[in-house]
């Protein structure tokens, strides 16, 4: 893996911090809505950040 600077892995940090709150705040906020479609609409966002951190990461370990 390529020398990763301290800005680069600041940003990468903030970037897989902000996925993994996403996802969670979209797991939240769906236990408390009875709308179907916004429930199912926070579920697939939800799981969108979730997919975006296990990539992240996945990379991350690899390199």
């Amino acid at each position: 893996m390529p020398h990763i600077t301290g800005k680069e892995l600041a940003a990468l940090s903030d970037l897989l911090n902000f996925e993994q709150a996403a996802y969670k705040n979209c797991a939240s906020a769906g236990q408390n809505i009875t709308d179907k479609k916004v429930k199912q609409m926070l579920r697939t966002t939800g799981e969108c950040h979730k997919k975006r951190f296990d990539d992240l990461m996945s990379f991350l370990s690899k390199e």
